[in-house]
């Protein structure tokens, strides 16, 4: 089992285990869809690395580019991966996107991702389509 460490990214194959620890970071994995090859990142800045940092992968960008370039040198298209993000991560970007829809707007997600859990009031539609209530 491999432990990424702040700024660490990582390629796993089928078996391989990858593991973090986190606290305030945020940690991206993204798989192909037959689940042969995946990338994992532990992300400690989401904002913009500087120009002193930028091959940084404890920042969001260069370790986004990380990944990519070890999923395309094992012949996967990044843009045909699946993404996982860790809860609290998934909670802070769906209620920040939320903030910028007007009380009664929708909202639509892929129904293979369930009821996203936010702080936001939403009402269920139907799968996948919610109405902010508040």
């Amino acid at each position: 089992m491999r432990e990424l460490m702040p700024g660490d990214v990582a390629l796993g194959l089928v078996g391989d285990q990858l593991k973090t620890l986190l606290g305030s970071c945020v940690s991206v994995i993204l798989t192909d869809p037959r689940r042969t090859v995946g990338v994992m990142s532990h992300i400690v800045h989401v904002g913009i690395a500087n120009a002193a940092n930028q091959g940084n992968t404890a920042y969001g960008d260069p370790a986004m580019q990380a990944m990519f370039k070890l999923l395309l040198a094992r012949g996967v298209a990044p843009t045909l991966c699946e993404a996982y993000v860790d809860p609290p991560t998934k909670r802070a970007v769906v209620d920040r996107v939320l903030e910028h829809l007007r009380p009664g707007g929708l909202f639509f997600l892929g129904t293979a991702e369930g009821r996203v859990p936010c702080d936001t009031p939403l009402t269920a539609l139907q799968p996948g389509a919610f109405r902010k209530t508040v």
